[in-house]
Order: C-alpha cells, then sequence, then structure tokens
C-alpha cells in the first residue's frame, strides 16, 4: 500500500510524510512561478491543505506528486493575478563549499545571473523549465501539472532555453549556462 493509500485510509503520520518529501519541490515550483519566497511559501502550505482535504478525490491515475504539483501551480496562477505590492526577489545562493573565496564568490555570481535570467521568463516557461529540468518529471506529467499538451510543453521548453541562452550572452547551442542541467525528453 502507498503512502497516499495510506493516508487516504485516515493515517496522518503517511501525509505528513508525504508532505515533507513533497515540501521542497512544491516549494520551488510554486517560487518559479510567483519569484516571491513569502507568497511561495504560502502557496505550497495552501497546495498541501488542499491535497489532504481533497485527498478522496485522487484516483492514482498519475503520480501523487504531480496531482500535488498541478493544485500548487493552480494555486500561483491564481496569486499571480492577484495585485500585490512587488518586491524584489530574493536570491537564493549556495553556501560558500568551494575550494576557495574566489570559487564561492564567481558560483554566486553564476547562480544569481541564472536566476535573474529564469525570472526574466513568462512564469509557464519557469514552471516547465521546474517540472522538467529540476523536478525530473516526464515531459508527458509536466504537461498534466500544467494543464497543456505535450506540444505545448515542448514548445515553451524550447523558448525558454533559446531566451536563456540569449541572456546568458551567446545564441550558439553548446553555450547554454553550465548550472541549468541539459534538457532531455525522456519518452517517445
Amino acid at each position: 500500500m502507498e503512502l497516499w493509500e495510506m493516508a487516504r485510509a485516515g493515517d496522518d503520520d503517511a501525509f505528513r510524510a508525504l508532505a515533507d518529501d513533497l515540501w521542497p519541490v512544491v516549494y520551488r515550483v510554486a517560487y518559479r512561478y510567483l519569484g516571491d519566497a513569502g507568497e511561495a511559501e504560502d502557496v505550497a502550505q495552501e497546495a498541501l491543505t488542499q491535497a489532504w482535504a481533497r485527498l478522496h478525490t485522487f484516483r492514482g491515475q498519475s503520480r501523487f506528486s504531480t496531482w500535488v504539483l498541478a493544485i500548487a501551480l493552480n494555486l500561483a496562477r491564481s496569486a499571480a493575478r492577484k495585485p500585490r505590492l512587488r518586491l524584489a526577489a530574493e536570491l537564493e545562493t549556495p553556501r560558500e563549499t568551494g575550494p576557495s573565496a574566489e570559487d564561492a564568490f564567481f558560483a554566486r555570481e553564476e547562480a544569481a545571473r541564472l536566476e535573474q535570467a529564469l525570472m526574466a521568463l513568462p512564469p509557464l516557461w519557469r514552471a516547465a523549465i521546474e517540472c522538467v529540468a529540476v523536478q525530473g518529471l516526464s515531459y508527458s506529467e509536466a504537461a498534466k501539472v500544467l494543464s497543456v499538451p505535450v506540444s505545448t510543453l515542448r514548445n515553451w521548453i524550447h523558448r525558454a532555453r533559446i531566451r536563456l541562452r540569449e541572456a546568458w550572452g551567446d545564441s550558439r547551442p553548446a553555450a547554454r549556462p553550465p548550472v541549468l542541467p541539459e534538457i532531455r525528453e525522456v519518452e517517445a
């Protein structure tokens, strides 16, 4: 029996375990869409709360994480439509674990540059990149999360990669940002 089935049967600890596992993923998807850490945290919390309340509606036709990410993305879309005071996006920098302070500085600079390039993308393109490149969802799973056809998802990722390469200052295919993982489709 899977954790979601145990949770649906009334096991609170099973749902807590699911929520603990999914929190970072749900938060990152919300953050990539909204660009605001506080709003992303609110959306992630609400997504998990709604998943708990609507657990009886989950049929198991997709992965549980895909279902929760779809809830989170819908909440992020709603949050993005609400008027709000926008503050500068918070940039999270990697900890200084490099061999030298200079290497750590350049790693932070590169991460900040990538974050800035990602935040300049349209929200749905960012969400597509997050789902496929960072979360490792297949194209069909990511398309379900984003509620779009797979062809649309492919288009968004293609255009996002072009825009990221342009932001990186080079239009050659090999000139992708070094910290952005290569996006490869794993299904035929």
